[in-house]
């Protein structure tokens, strides 16, 4: 089999309904990679990683459902996620943590999705 990052979406979505990984183990994968790459590609400013196995925990706990069941994925730093600073691209924003998620958040998260880091957007400075 090949290593889970070099499979598509769709093959991710289609390993974890059929239990040849988990949600927790999939995560754990990607927040593994983000560590020991990151440092070297500047690609992420905020990782979740408490709040992606939490996630990826309680999600296990239920029956696949959802279209993004298990498969995690990178908010960009435009998008507001609750607790999480979000700073819009902008060292202006450097500091805001927002209340409420964004509704394209609440959205990739009710589909069973697994937010675990903020991207930065290439416009940042």
């Amino acid at each position: 089999m090949a290593e889970m990052h070099e499979l598509t979406a769709i093959e991710q979505l289609g390993a974890l309904r059929a239990r040849e990984f988990t949600p927790a183990e999939l995560a754990a994968h990607y927040l593994d990679r983000i560590a020991r790459l990151d440092a070297g590609l500047g690609a992420f400013v905020e990782v979740t990683a408490d709040a992606a196995h939490a996630r990826a925990a309680k999600l296990q706990e239920r029956a696949p459902n959802g279209a993004l069941w298990g498969l995690p994925f990178a908010d960009k730093d435009l998008v507001a996620r609750a607790g999480v600073p979000t700073r819009f691209g902008s060292r202006l924003h450097r500091d805001f943590v927002p209340d409420a998620t964004a509704d394209q958040a609440a959205v990739l998260d009710e589909a069973g999705g697994i937010s675990s880091v903020r991207r930065t957007p290439r416009s940042s400075a």
